[in-house]
């Protein structure tokens, strides 16, 4: 077993010494395909399109947040008036709507963005789609799904308590622009929501009351009232009724795509790998043809 496991070790040896002199006699072709692989590399992060990102950091409201437990206190009340100011789902709500396909396709929209969005599939000369046919031509449903999965990013720190978005553009204060004008969107979206909502309650909780000659209904009606004037008071008078800004986006300096370092270190790398394979087929396609010769 010992002997067996010396010739086993002799051969690991044996092999390993042949490669690395393999790769020696094809030293020059591995140092020429590698500097093709580089110089590849090192042009596409000259030439590619560069990409910003520009990050928004926000945290939810704490007047949201303090008005979602006193409404649940009276949720049982709101029951008997047939209204529903049960909490569970105030705190989801902002990132919902941050994430929601109709923001997107609203900031598109009012902005005119489809286009621009899909400038790939544009002809530059007409400013037409390329694709003539009118039913295949892309339209804002596909706007919508790029901005989404390209564009704009949405990420949650729960330990920290914080929102982060993010829109990586071509054009560095387009990009913090866009940031911006979401974060302001999103918060007047919810803020007319909720505005709505504690009006059409109000007007309700009136009319009930007015009906009513029950002394306990009333008190129970008059104290949803109240907490459906809270909260009205609180969305007309508050900008950052959904979130608070922490750090607003600025036009970020340096580019997110491509960074040259790691695209021409990459290729380099990539070109060892791709520069060996060619070496050991080119030696595999030697060996198979000298042995076909001995065999004829």
């Amino acid at each position: 077993m010992d002997v067996q496991a010396h010739n086993e070790v002799q051969d690991e040896h044996f092999d390993l010494y042949g490669f690395i002199r393999m790769l020696w006699e094809g030293r020059w072709l591995m140092l020429a395909i590698t500097c093709l692989f580089t110089i590849g590399g090192v042009g596409y992060a000259l030439l590619a399109t560069e990409w910003f990102k520009a990050d928004l950091v926000m945290v939810q409201a704490d007047e949201n947040k303090s008005l979602s437990g006193n409404l649940s206190q009276l949720s049982g009340l709101a029951s008997l008036a047939g209204i529903n100011i049960g909490a569970g789902g105030v705190s989801q709500t902002p990132i919902a709507v941050l994430r929601s396909k109709e923001l997107a396709h609203d900031f598109i929209a009012d902005n005119n963005l489809t286009k621009v969005l899909l400038v790939d599939k544009v002809d530059p000369a007409t400013g037409d789609w390329k694709i003539r046919d009118p039913e295949k031509q892309p339209d804002i449903r596909d706007a919508v799904e790029y901005f989404q999965k390209k564009v704009c990013n949405i990420s949650e720190d729960k330990k920290a308590g914080t929102v982060t978005l993010s829109i990586t553009w071509r054009n560095s204060a387009v990009s913090a622009q866009w940031a911006n004008e979401l974060a302001q969107r999103v918060n007047l979206k919810l803020q007319t929501r909720a505005t709505e909502e504690a009006e059409r309650n109000i007007k309700y909780l009136k009319d009930e009351m007015a009906a009513t000659n029950i002394t306990t209904m009333q008190e129970a009606i008059g104290k949803v009232l109240q907490s459906e004037m809270q909260k009205l008071l609180l969305a007309r008078g508050n900008d950052e009724f959904a979130f608070k800004v922490v750090d607003r986006a600025v036009a970020p300096r340096k580019r997110f795509w491509p960074q040259r370092s790691f695209v021409a270190a990459g290729s380099g790398i990539l070109g060892i790998f791709a520069s060996i394979v060619v070496i050991v087929s080119r030696r595999e396609i030697r060996e198979r043809r000298t042995h076909a010769g001995g065999m004829q």
